[in-house]
């Protein structure tokens, strides 16, 4: 249910507003403030949909409630209704140019306050479900859809990031790239079904065992990578090892009799010495490309 605030030091005018609010189809729950100071604490809590409030009041007046909103919530996060009467026309181009989403003469019928905060009511809607929208087109561009893991282009540029604030300020970082060996025998022995559950467990553990760590994503076909920020290669080499005993020992034996194994690649870098991430990158490929040319189930490690 929708949260109306209505604010007015006047008793009689505030309960008519909140009356014709209340009697209506809108549905809405409204809340009560005498004036401005008040009204701030409360529009400010969470669940607060539109504040309807009058201009001229102590303590804090509508305008400066106005500005008191705005400093913490925009137009569309909160709107709010000015009330004010034909002779306010400066105060009504004021509240304006702070940032008031509507305003009402007085007088006005029940009818038209009702019909103001509809409005409102259902551009707070929308702008929410676009915010909405917005944030899962952001989440499926930068996230594995089999795995819930950042993908590859979300991985590659948080390693970025990394790399230049590990040459400003001279922290540690540490690259792993986890592949699992025989993958293509793997899908055909296993089917595609299995496989994929194969995968989601490997990101589970990869997310247990590397707990810390400042993102771990699923890159593809069975190859993730891991960026640890302030951690040491050593520190990320145990991490690693313990995943790849786990993986043997147990991931595979949930899908099909057998073993699992992983290729580890390790590059742990501080300070200065960090390259750029493409070039930091190319490294960590290469040194998995070495162990898995070297039969798989080892780890790589450069320092």
């Amino acid at each position: 249910m929708a949260k109306v605030l209505v604010v007015d030091d006047t008793a009689a005018l505030r309960s008519a507003m909140c009356r014709a609010l209340e009697d209506s189809d809108l549905g809405v729950q409204v809340i009560e403030a005498q004036d401005g100071a008040e009204a701030l604490t409360l529009a400010l809590e969470d669940g607060i949909d539109v504040v309807v409030t009058d201009i001229n009041m102590p303590r804090l007046d509508g305008i400066g409630l106005l500005r008191g909103i705005r400093g913490q919530r925009d137009a569309y996060a909160l709107p709010v209704i000015l009330v004010t009467s034909q002779g306010e026309e400066r105060q009504r181009q004021a509240s304006f140019e702070v940032g008031a989403s509507d305003y009402l003469y007085r007088p006005f019928g029940d009818d038209e306050l009702r019909d103001r905060v509809r409005v409102q009511l259902r551009v707070r809607r929308l702008h929410g479900e676009l915010v909405s929208a917005a944030a899962e087109r952001t989440h499926l561009e930068n996230h594995d859809d089999l795995t819930g893991l950042a993908n590859r282009r979300s991985f590659v540029a948080r390693c970025a990031a990394a790399c230049d604030e590990a040459r400003a300020s001279g922290g540690e970082l540490a690259v792993a790239l986890v592949a699992i060996d025989r993958q293509r025998s793997l899908a055909r022995d296993l089917g595609v079904g299995n496989l994929e559950v194969v995968l989601v467990e490997v990101a589970a553990q990869l997310q247990r065992h590397f707990a810390g760590a400042t993102v771990i994503a699923h890159l593809a076909d069975g190859k993730f990578g891991v960026l640890s920020v302030g951690a040491g290669g050593e520190r990320v080499r145990e991490q690693a090892l313990a995943l790849c005993e786990f993986l043997r020992s147990h991931v595979m034996g949930r899908v099909v009799p057998g073993q699992i194994h992983m290729s580890v690649a390790i590059r742990a870098l501080a300070g200065a010495q960090s390259p750029s991430a493409d070039v930091l990158l190319n490294e960590v490929e290469s040194l998995l490309d070495r162990a898995m040319a070297a039969g798989g189930n080892c780890v790589e490690m450069s320092t």
